[in-house]
């Protein structure tokens, strides 16, 4: 009995000291984790920003997460709850390299990295200029169409075209100049009627500008004053066709004036005219050509030589005046026009270009590969060597969406204007095309209930586009008027 008492005493005393042993106390750690990876996107990147944005980093036990980023081994912010973040003040054409860090309450962390280059900077805006006041109606200001468009010698822009009199009878001629960013230096108002004119054309001088349309010339210093204007009297005649589209001044300081007018030969219907005047407006020769029922001049370039690369449409059909009396219009085919001629207008060689449409041309451009591309709507898009030999066309588009301008591009391509008609309104167009006339984007500028079209493109140094253009509506409310439009946009035709 006395053993099994002694027995069970020091069962007791090693069962109580393997309780209090901390030897052999097992004690479990548990271990807090870090957030879980998580996505990084770069979007709107531009030349000085870029939005970074990330889904949630998930917290394994759920404790709340905060963020932090880091551009080029620099913290920018800090521990912020939003999933996006805009960069701003970025340099244009600069690798960046960083990344976000999630951090829990117990400060453990993920980063992810991320990378990226901003782009370069081009200029963009789309502005607004009015025509002119008018002291009619109920706006108070002018229509207007800005037909031409060049760059001035001192790096800014020469705009042209017609707007309403004040008195609202008839349209008279108006010159602006803007500068790069599209502020306006100066606006001037010539009050001389240009009737219907549907087309004329502005361009440098060796002292200023020389401007003409309908039946009148103007030649202006650099500051848009007048030096002298002519009235040519062959085209001030009861017709409404008759008007000059386009003059250009040679090395001899002569002017070359090219359009058209209905004829006094009784088989034919139009006929196309050259005017030679010398510096000081007045007339040295007048030649016509009527090789067709209706022929017609739009468009010049005079090279090195003082030989004139003339552009317009001929007849090609060979219909005669009586066919044309009893038939439809349909029965005539109008085709492009292209002659080469010497400084006293004898023929060295003509060319015809068509696609079986009617084909209205508008403008004849030189390439800088001694080449010529002449643009309109109908037959569209044409290349031609020194010769007249075609090199490419480009015959796909619409005759529904004319083309008015073209200028060749940095990469040897070619950007035009016009509009894209559609319903009852349309949209300012612009087409890319790549050496081949090979079409390679279009963009349009749209708004509701309002008529828009592009009339003028010149291509800039930094790759992208100007274009000049006209918006105008039905009814007007507020503040709206008509407004003469300039677009600089970047070289995929964007102006946002």
């Amino acid at each position: 009995m006395k053993k099994l008492y002694l027995a069970s005493i020091i069962l007791f005393l090693i069962i109580s000291c393997s309780k209090d042993d901390p030897i052999n106390e097992t004690v479990e750690e548990i271990k807090n984790l870090a957030p879980n990876n998580f996505n990084i996107d770069i979007n709107d990147i531009s030349h000085d920003g870029a939005i970074i944005s990330w889904n949630q980093a998930t917290d394994p036990e759920n404790d709340s997460v905060k963020y932090s980023i880091y551009l080029n081994q620099t913290l920018i912010i800090k521990d912020i709850a939003e999933f996006t973040h805009q960069l701003n003040d970025l340099e244009e054409l600069t690798s960046y390299t960083g990344k976000v860090v999630a951090k829990d309450i117990h400060n453990n962390e993920t980063a992810i990295n991320f990378s990226f280059q901003t782009e370069k900077y081009y200029l963009k805006y789309l502005k607004r200029y009015n025509y002119g006041q008018v002291n009619y109606g109920t706006i108070g200001y002018a229509s207007g169409i800005p037909y031409s468009m060049l760059k001035t010698n001192d790096d800014k822009y020469i705009i042209t075209g017609s707007s309403a009199e004040p008195n609202g009878n008839g349209q008279r001629f108006f010159v602006s100049k803007i500068d790069y960013e599209g502020n306006e230096i100066w606006k001037k108002f010539y009050d001389y009627q240009v009737g219907d004119s549907w087309r004329f054309k502005i361009s440098k001088t060796s002292s200023g500008f020389i401007l003409a349309g309908h039946h009148h010339v103007l030649n202006l210093d650099y500051d848009g004053n007048i030096i002298w204007h002519k009235k040519i009297d062959s085209y001030d005649i009861a017709d409404g066709s008759a008007e000059i589209q386009s003059v250009k001044q040679d090395s001899k300081n002569n002017f070359f004036l090219v359009g058209g007018r209905g004829s006094s030969d009784s088989e034919i219907q139009q006929e196309a005219v050259l005017t030679k005047l010398n510096g000081n407006g007045d007339i040295i020769w007048e030649k016509v050509f009527k090789p067709s029922l209706r022929s017609f001049f739009n468009d010049l370039i005079i090279n090195s030589s003082d030989e004139l690369f003339v552009l317009g449409s001929t007849e090609t059909s060979g219909t005669t005046y009586q066919e044309y009396l009893n038939g439809p219009s349909s029965v005539e085919q109008i085709d492009f026009w292209v002659l080469k001629l010497t400084n006293e207008s004898e023929i060295i060689w003509e060319k015809t270009f068509g696609d079986g449409k009617y084909d209205f041309p508008n403008q004849i451009i030189s390439t800088t590969d001694n080449s010529f591309v002449v643009v309109g709507y109908g037959a569209s898009l044409f290349k031609i060597d020194n010769s007249g030999g075609l090199i490419w066309s480009n015959t796909e588009l619409s005759a529904y969406n004319p083309t008015f301008s073209i200028s060749e591009t940095n990469d040897n391509g070619f950007i035009t204007t016009g509009k894209f008609d559609f319903g009852n309104y349309g949209a300012l167009a612009i087409s890319k095309y790549d050496s081949n006339g090979n079409l390679e984007w279009e963009k349009s500028h749209q708004e509701s209930f309002t008529y828009l079209s592009g009339y003028a493109i010149l291509a800039e140094n930094d790759g992208g586009y100007r274009i000049a253009g006209t918006s105008s509506k039905l009814n007007y409310y507020g503040d709206e008027k008509p407004s003469l439009i300039i677009l600089k946009t970047d070289p995929l035709g964007n102006y946002e």
